[in-house]
């Protein structure tokens, strides 16, 4: 007599099958994700690094500030926003928009938020204030506060100006009608240095989990735009240890070239990162 349908038996295999295959697919899949979402990154990190260079060539080669004061006045994205003239292109979908640091740091709801950047834009990337200076910064450990030539860049292919960053800023400080930004959020991470490594590595990665994926957003590492133009993922450890050495003195590395290594940043270093850069000069 034919039979209609399947057995238990069969129908049982059929499933297990299918879970073995999804089993071994969806980590396929997920990683394949990743991988496409580091090379849209990367690729904005080019875009906004050809705009950098576009912007030295009409500024007498000197840098864009990245802030100045704490007042209504344009941030390092906005000065070369004519040149990218797309605000997707300041986004990174790994980091994509930090709600929780929102909520917790500035009590800013997922819906007040969206509309604010879907008008200013939302930044994924902070410029190294080594070379993207904050003039007459507002408080002492934001850099050296100048604004550097391209002349004075040591190294410019070794050299950071930006990096990825968990999305709270944005990009214009006015909307096309005029109207100021809320809360100044033009300034919110606008900018990193060296001392931004030791801090973010030295956070509570359960309870800050935003702020250290910024360092490992794509395979342990994270995408960076150099002084030349051109944008290249690093470990974190690559971009803090020394440059050269003087004796047994570390100097410089990939966010700065003139100062003593980490030699600003004290106690914001973990331990392991310190005694890495003590021992580079005495092996």
């Amino acid at each position: 007599m034919p039979r209609n349908g399947f057995t238990l038996i069969e129908l049982l295999v059929v499933i297990a099958i299918i879970a073995l295959l999804a089993a071994i697919l969806f980590p396929v899949f997920a990683q394949a994700r990743k991988k496409a979402e580091q090379s849209a990154c990367l690729s904005h990190q080019r875009q906004l690094g050809q705009a950098v260079m576009m912007y030295l060539n009409d500024y007498d080669q000197v840098y864009p500030p990245a802030a100045e004061g704490t007042g209504l006045v344009p941030n390092w994205a906005e000065r070369i926003f004519p040149y990218v003239k797309s605000l997707g292109v300041y986004t990174c979908p790994t980091q994509g928009i930090a709600y929780d640091v929102l909520r917790r740091w500035y009590n800013l709801g997922r819906s007040q938020a969206e509309r604010i950047y879907a008008v200013y834009g939302v930044r994924n990337f902070s410029a190294n204030a080594y070379v993207i200076g904050w003039i007459n910064p507002p408080y002492p450990r934001a850099g050296p506060g100048k604004v550097r030539s391209e002349a004075e860049v040591d190294e410019p292919a070794r050299t950071i100006i930006l990096n990825e960053c968990v999305g709270v800023g944005t990009v214009l400080h006015r909307a096309p009608d005029g109207t100021p930004v809320p809360n100044n959020m033009q300034w919110w991470w606008a900018i990193s240095d060296e001392c931004w490594v030791c801090a973010e590595a030295d956070r509570d990665q359960d309870l800050d989990a935003n702020f250290w994926t910024s360092l490992i957003a794509h395979n342990n590492g994270s995408n960076y735009t150099l002084a030349d133009g051109h944008a290249r993922w690093f470990r974190p450890d690559q971009t803090y240890m020394p440059r050269r050495c003087e004796g047994t003195t570390p100097l410089g590395n990939m966010w700065q070239w003139g100062e003593t290594t980490l030699g600003r940043c004290g106690n914001d270093c973990p331990l392991h990162m310190r005694q890495a850069v003590s021992n580079f000069c005495r092996r």
